[in-house]
């Protein structure tokens, strides 16, 4: 599955998921293990998925997943990826779709992989994978959530984030419950110092989104433009790019022809 990627070095991620401490002015990158600290040489996997339960937000559960079948089927995976000389993989399963800091904890330990995962909720497909509390909160009460994980592990865990996890509906005009989402990344960020990484496909869901992050004082530096191999417009990227944008092309191991003519 992923042994072919072995030369496919995603250094930027190096930078993207440096968070700065008040008490500290060095950079580095939260791991489901803690602290590390980069040197710009090692191997990443910017964006990949060891769980994911798409069953939606009212009716996830912790209890429905075989973690020994889960354990079974990835841990020979994820040991041929550290064969292949990566360090960082950023797990980018967010809450409601199958995060779950106790496996990825145990998978970390068992493969001396850094792993990576995240805060933040998931508002694509027309919010079912967020659930209905959100309707009720505002921004400020999202990031209050996303925030503590931040100070305080993940669902009571000794795991904390390494970046903001969100996603939007690919349209060019925010609903009300994406709006909120990007607004309360905005205000996480703030706090966090954490990059915020979004799932958002083609480039007319990604303006909006830059243009909310821009009012709040999110520098663009500070976003990752997530599916971003879904945009067809070369000229979207440079855009994009312009403004300091972090574009991701995923997809890689089914896609790697288009990628390589897009970066050309």
């Amino acid at each position: 599955m992923f042994g072919y990627r072995k030369f496919f070095l995603v250094m930027i991620s190096v930078l993207l998921l440096a968070c700065r401490s008040g008490k500290e002015n060095t950079a580095f990158v939260m791991t489901v293990t803690g602290k590390k600290y980069p040197d710009g040489k090692e191997k990443w996997l910017s964006h990949e998925h060891i769980l994911v339960d798409f069953i939606g937000a009212d009716r996830i559960n912790r209890e429905d997943w075989m973690l020994h079948d889960v354990t079974a089927t990835m841990l020979p995976l994820l040991e041929d990826v550290r064969n292949n000389g990566v360090t960082y993989f950023v797990d980018a399963t967010p809450d409601f779709l199958g995060r779950d800091p106790e496996l990825l904890l145990e998978m970390s330990m068992k493969t001396g992989l850094s792993i990576i995962t995240n805060t933040g909720w998931y508002g694509a497909r027309s919010d079912i994978f967020v659930p209905d509390t959100v309707y009720a909160l505002d921004a400020d009460d999202l990031a209050a959530i996303w925030i503590d994980e931040f100070d305080n592990g993940i669902q009571g865990s000794q795991v904390y984030p390494g970046f903001i996890k969100i996603s939007v509906d690919s349209d060019s005009i925010l609903d009300p419950v994406d709006l909120k989402l990007v607004e309360a990344a905005a205000l996480t960020h703030h706090r966090t110092g954490l990059t915020i990484a979004s799932h958002t496909g083609m480039a007319y869901a990604l303006w909006p989104q830059i243009e909310v992050l821009s009012s709040r004082k999110v520098p663009a530096e500070a976003f990752i433009w997530v599916h971003a191999q879904n945009e067809t417009d070369p000229t979207q990227y440079l855009r994009a790019a312009e403004l300091g944008c972090w574009i991701s092309l995923d997809g890689l191991g089914w896609e790697i022809n288009q990628h390589v003519e897009k970066l050309r």
